[in-house]
Parts: C-alpha cells; structure tokens; sequence
C-alpha cells in the first residue's frame, strides 16, 4: 500500500526503496529454467522473456497478469 492506503502504481514501486527490480523477482520465480521453457509456458516469445531476465526490458501490464497468474503471485510483487 502506498500513504494513500491504495495500491501503488508501477511508478511508485519502482520508487520505492529496498524494492528488488522486476527482473530479480522474475529470476526468482522462473529458478533457472531456459527461456525456451519459460516462454513456451507463458506464451511469450523467447527473445521477450530474456529481455525480462536481464532487465532490458519490464513487461506491460497483461503480461505481469500472467505471470502472476501462472505462478502464484500477487502482481503488485512482480512489479
């Protein structure tokens, strides 16, 4: 939550202090399996999952939805 009691916007998150980037959590989650597996689970193109991997790029919303979906986590987490 943010000082307004709602849920923060990815502005806010990636402002926030001690909040480990988008791809660490990803990192995370995926535990070392290739980004083939990953994409192919997901549906995202291999190219797209490792720019995630390595923080080129962070993902639109639809696509931390699921994510999170897939694995279980809240979004809010993943951003």
């Amino acid at each position: 939550m943010n000082e307004h009691g709602t849920i923060p916007n990815r502005k806010e998150v990636k402002n926030m202090k001690g909040v480990a980037p988008f791809s660490e959590r990803f990192k995370d989650l995926v535990n070392g399996k290739t980004c083939r597996e990953i994409s192919d689970v997901l549906g995202l193109s291999k190219s797209a999952v490792n720019s995630y991997l390595t923080g080129a790029r962070e993902p639109k919303t639809p696509v931390i939805r699921t994510i999170s979906q897939y694995y279980g986590v809240d979004p809010v987490w993943l951003m």
